[in-house]
């Protein structure tokens, strides 16, 4: 069985895509995780929690923060799913290797009744990708494997991609097929 993922855009400013070599606010010279930034703050606007650096597939991964924010994501996701990213998943990828960048999610109730979020999804990951970066094979599968997963409430609801772009750019979002 065949799906589909269609892209969604986030347009950042040109100027903060500047290292702070170059003078602007960004740590790391050669931008990494500078798409994944730009993504995560248009979920945090909307008043969504994110997590960048965390593992499905090993429950104990070796830096301590990373080894947080997985344990925030196993609670998260709850029982059956987790049995199924760290047993079933793993071994099929074998690693972490196609995982999504990030893992967004909100509270069940939150503190103020009034808020509302735009899906009834409690949680889903989502891949960035910059102006010119490709999908490998690997999050192919790894996407391939949730989407056969509805028994579980996973499916393709699950997963989202965006592409940050700078302001300005002309881009026709595409759909793929995994």
């Amino acid at each position: 069985m065949k799906f589909t993922i269609k892209e969604q855009v986030v347009y950042y400013k040109p100027e903060w895509r500047k290292s702070w070599a170059e003078g602007g606010t960004w740590p790391h010279k050669n931008l990494y995780g500078f798409h994944e930034a730009v993504v995560a703050t248009h979920f945090r606007l909307q008043g969504y929690e994110v997590i960048r650096d965390y593992s499905v597939t090993n429950i104990t991964p070796p830096r301590l923060v990373t080894l947080h924010f997985t344990r925030l994501v196993h609670d998260f996701i709850g029982k059956a799913v987790s049995e199924f990213f760290i047993n079933d998943l793993k071994r099929t990828i074998g690693s972490d290797g196609g995982q999504p960048d990030l893992f967004v999610f909100h509270e069940d109730t939150p503190n103020d009744p009034k808020i509302k979020y735009p899906e009834n999804f409690l949680w889903f990951f989502v891949e960035c990708k910059g102006p010119d970066e490709t999908i490998r094979e690997t999050q192919l599968k790894f996407w391939r494997m949730i989407a056969q997963r509805d028994d579980l409430d996973l499916g393709c609801k699950r997963m989202k991609l965006f592409r940050a772009l700078p302001e300005g750019c002309q881009y026709e979002p595409k759909e793929y097929e995994f």
